[in-house]
């Protein structure tokens, strides 16, 4: 294992939900808490993804972009270094050291205050807002996302 984390996850249908992902040296994994952390079907092999998207601040919103057009999009929860410092980069160079072993090129990564990515071959944007909620949730806006977070 290189990487876990608690995340909160949006799916195709737009509906948020708390999950956990663990990256390794071949799969990045999905992990449902209600079933004691159970692996949700299969693991996402390395060599799938085709990059990934972050945004400057620390909300913690990656996206790992997919072959097939259904990118996994989360937000890790629950975590931050000492200094109160987002840990995407910490899942990104898991993620980019792995993927370059398998390809030998390196992998394209995006930061932006947009996150733009495929949900179930559909195109959306993700922002991200300061709002007054307990735990950060992704809400539909119009035909994209937004993903409001703690203050």
């Amino acid at each position: 294992m290189l990487f876990s984390c608690p995340v909160r996850k949006v799916n195709k249908f737009n509906k948020c939900e708390s999950r956990a992902i663990c990256v390794t040296d071949m799969y990045v994994y999905k992990l449902d808490p209600k079933k004691s952390f159970k692996l949700m079907k299969h693991g996402i092999p390395i060599q799938e993804i085709t990059g990934v998207s972050v945004t400057p601040g620390t909300d913690s919103l990656v996206a790992i972009h997919l072959q097939g057009g259904n990118d996994l999009v989360v937000c890790l929860t629950g975590v931050s270094t000492s200094s109160g410092q987002s840990r995407a980069p910490e899942v990104v160079g898991a993620l980019a050291q792995q993927w370059f072993k398998k390809t030998r090129r390196p992998l394209k990564v995006l930061v932006n205050n947009m996150v733009h990515c495929m949900l179930g071959n559909k195109s959306r944007a993700i922002g991200v807002q300061l709002a007054n909620v307990a735990e950060p949730i992704f809400k539909k806006d119009g035909d994209d996302l937004v993903l409001q977070t703690p203050n």
